[in-house]
């Protein structure tokens, strides 16, 4: 079970980054001609790999399920590391609000016309990138990390 816990968490990576990456993609296309279909496919994604990165990393963290809770709340890096996901999905919420909303017009047949709030939504899925490359790198080092018994 530990594996398989662990699995997902790393394959939660993958799925995160592509939804994020494809969401700013599609957004980079033509801004008149935003297929709202594709946008929230890759928001999906983006929340499917937010939702294991957060059941699986507690069940490691707090469950017993890795390196267990001592050697988490003694590293410094597993700190930053909650940083940087706390500071991702402060910056999703204007996405989550936005793209709910948009969901919900489109099922009333309304279209989807905000040109400032597209751009907006794309410099947030940039910054969102960049976080999580650091937060594989943080990982990495907090992998790396031997700590007293």
């Amino acid at each position: 079970m530990h594996a398989f816990i662990a699995a997902l968490h790393f394959i939660a990576l993958g799925i995160g980054f592509t939804g994020v990456i494809l969401r700013y993609r599609c957004i980079q296309k033509d801004l008149s001609k935003i297929r709202l279909k594709e946008l929230f496919f890759a928001d999906n994604l983006w929340g499917v790999a937010a939702l294991l990165w957060l059941v699986t990393g507690l069940l490691r963290a707090f469950g017993g399920y890795a390196k267990g809770t001592d050697y988490y709340l003694v590293n410094g890096w597993f700190y930053i590391k909650i940083l940087l996901f706390l500071s991702i999905f402060l910056l999703e919420l204007f996405p989550i609000v936005q793209l709910t909303k948009w969901r919900l017009q489109r099922k009333s047949s309304i279209v989807v016309d905000d040109q400032k709030t597209l751009l907006r939504i794309q410099r947030i899925s940039r910054v969102e990138i960049i976080l999580l490359f650091f937060i594989v790198f943080i990982a990495s080092q907090m992998a790396r990390e031997v700590l007293p018994l």
